[in-house]
């Protein structure tokens, strides 16, 4: 599967993401977090 901790550790400059990207981002974290319990 993806490696969505690698993918965020890539998101380096937060304010030069799109709109979209942010809301991919957020989304990731959430899943994760959801994972992690």
């Amino acid at each position: 599967g993806l490696n969505t901790s690698q993918a965020l550790a890539e998101v380096e400059t937060w304010s030069d993401l799109t709109p979209e990207q942010k809301v991919f981002v957020e989304f990731i974290r959430k899943c994760e977090r959801g994972l992690s319990r």
